[in-house]
């Protein structure tokens, strides 16, 4: 998959969002549908004006679309903003898209990522699925899979199709298995996972970091942290080179008999707010 595609994919707006309210925000749809873009910024513009925020969303989109008015990134950055600070989850996943795009606003992931969240957390479909592709992509935020496979699944919850389809792709690569329960994870935990466990049987990844150094610690304070339920595991370091994004080195306890046994021990480090996921046996060659 073209991780940068998709994100692309998901900013694009191209229907101004049918309004809740009767009267003049629904003559403004009906003259944007029928193509007057003009006559529904005439209808729009006041409304934004006087606060609506839905009128205010509407009105970016036109600036960023050019339509009925010069295409201006600044502006509808400007209406964007008002809409998305009284909660406008459409506002707040476009703000998020001009930030990532740098159209109209510095570029900025970090905060691209604030206001895609805003929107996830409102249970804005779209937004959702972005907000997966900057954690597997590690792109505006630490990079973990089980963060992005958490979004996913609530996007894909919802219908969403890309959502559906990232989740299939990070099973079938990674070998992924994920507890029934959702198990959250810290922004540090389970970079995507190709790489053959240390041994053939069942594991659980607890964390990736980036350098061999920073594995070391990291495992020191994981077994340090979590000592009453790993017992005797052990915390293996495995090397991942993925390419253009980096190598990176994954810890995983273990090894477990079996996958019941690794998803009952993902599901209590969940308790203790550790980030995990279930990693399966290696297969042959």
């Amino acid at each position: 998959m073209k991780t940068t595609n998709v994100i692309v994919a998901c900013l694009v707006v191209a229907l101004l969002v049918p309004p809740v309210q009767a009267g003049p925000l629904d003559d403004a749809s009906a003259a944007y549908h029928r193509g007057d873009f003009a006559a529904a910024v005439k209808l729009i513009r006041p409304l934004a004006e006087q606060g609506d925020a839905r009128a205010q969303a509407n009105l970016g989109v036109l600036y960023e679309n050019g339509q009925g008015v010069p295409r201006d990134d600044i502006e509808a950055a400007k209406w964007y903003r008002k809409a998305a600070n009284q909660g406008d989850a459409s506002a707040q996943y476009k703000l998020g898209g001009l930030y990532w795009q740098g159209k109209g606003v510095p570029r900025n992931g970090e905060e691209a990522l604030k206001w895609y969240r805003q929107a996830a957390d409102q249970g804005y479909a779209d937004a959702q699925n972005t907000v997966g592709v900057m954690y597997w992509t590690g792109r505006g935020t630490p990079q973990s899979d089980a963060m992005a496979m958490e979004w996913f699944r609530k996007a894909a919850a919802q219908g969403h199709a890309k959502a559906r389809k990232n989740l299939e792709e990070m099973k079938e690569k990674g070998g992924l298995s994920a507890a029934k329960a959702p198990v959250k994870a810290s922004l540090n935990s389970a970079a995507k996972a190709p790489a053959m466990p240390p041994t053939g049987d069942y594991r659980v990844q607890l964390s990736s970091v980036r350098s061999e150094a920073d594995a070391d610690k990291e495992a020191a304070r994981l077994s340090r942290l979590h000592k009453e339920v790993l017992g005797d595991l052990t915390i293996a370091q495995v090397r991942a080179d993925l390419g253009e994004r980096g190598t990176y080195y994954r810890l995983r306890a273990g090894p477990l008999k079996d996958h019941d046994a690794a998803v009952a021990l993902c599901q209590e480090l969940a308790a203790r707010n550790q980030g995990c996921i279930v990693v399966g046996p290696a297969k042959a060659p």
